[in-house]
């Protein structure tokens, strides 16, 4: 269980210290707003997956929904 853990965000850094240039860090979890992708890529992420959202937008408006989902995260961003 994780319940106890730190957040990815706080983190980051700290692992992009610890791994430098040698790994490439992606993010999962807890990204739901382009201002989220912009922060995880500002403290260290080389890439962001975001899949909880997308199922939402599938689910709940198929093929359109996630073109809408995807302008809506890039316009955030």
């Amino acid at each position: 269980m994780l319940d106890d853990t730190p957040a990815t965000c706080p983190v980051l850094p700290e692992i992009r210290r610890a791994v430098g240039d040698w790994l490439k860090i992606f993010v999962d979890g807890g990204i739901g707003s382009g201002a989220d992708v912009f922060k995880a890529l500002a403290l260290g992420a080389d890439a962001v997956l975001i899949g909880r959202p997308y199922v939402i937008a599938v689910h709940g408006g198929g093929a359109e929904g996630v073109e809408l989902h995807t302008n809506k995260i890039g316009a955030e961003l």
